[in-house]
């Protein structure tokens, strides 16, 4: 069947590691300067999983997501010992409270071979799947942050599950989803609602990240 073969080709991909990494700059206004990278993972050119909505929404579908998140924070540490300075930004979804090698220890093990100190570390949640176990979750989440690992959460202000999850960790970084900051410019109820995720970070005392930045216009509100 279809869904067989995408199975195969997945699968193929990550046994060969056929993964490709992207590091896109995050930047600080104020300072304009590069503070870390968000590390991005694309699979192999031509092919239906170049995509990375195709390849992240089909493995979380079947058994290959978490040899999937596994491969790509190994080659994430791996290329920042290639001199990159700054925070290292890493996906994960919340299948990952199932991984045992994402464990604080194993996690720091990793990040120490890279050469870097967990709070150089930041863990983006990305909730793909609803959440099931929110004792788990926030265990979770809290022994990463009790070894000093950063935390961030991913496409704030694109669902209700996202706001969820705010309430049960405590983020180092809010993640505007892009939807929110395109056209923000030119439209009212995105500015109020910039101006509503950045009061309540600062009172959680969480930086704000926005992401996709397309012109000057949008800028500039984003810097205001």
């Amino acid at each position: 069947s279809h869904r067989q073969r995408q199975h195969r080709v997945l699968k193929d991909m990550l046994d060969n590691d056929r993964l490709r990494t992207l590091f896109q700059p995050i930047y600080h206004l104020a300072r304009a300067e590069v503070m870390g990278y968000e590390v991005l993972t694309r699979g192999a050119e031509d092919t239906e999983f170049e995509n990375a909505e195709a390849l992240f929404t089909f493995a979380e579908q079947t058994d290959l997501i978490l040899e999937l998140e596994r491969l790509c924070r190994r080659k994430a540490f791996q290329l920042r010992r290639q001199g990159r300075s700054g925070k290292l930004f890493i996906n994960c979804s919340v299948q990952c409270l199932y991984d045992q090698e994402f464990s604080p220890h194993v996690l720091l093990q990793e990040a120490d071979r890279a050469g870097l100190q967990s709070r150089e570390v930041v863990f983006e949640i990305t909730e793909r799947v609803a959440v099931n176990d929110w004792e788990r979750f926030r265990q979770t989440m809290k022994d990463l942050k009790r070894h000093g690992f950063l935390l961030a959460i991913d496409d704030m202000g694109a669902g209700y599950s996202n706001l969820k999850i705010l309430t049960e960790i405590e983020p180092d970084f809010l993640k505007l989803d892009i939807s929110l900051v395109r056209g923000a410019d030119r439209n009212l109820v995105k500015l109020e609602l910039l101006r509503t995720l950045q009061g309540l970070a600062q009172k959680i005392g969480a930086l704000v990240i926005a992401e996709g930045i397309e012109s000057e216009a949008e800028y500039r509100v984003v810097k205001e």
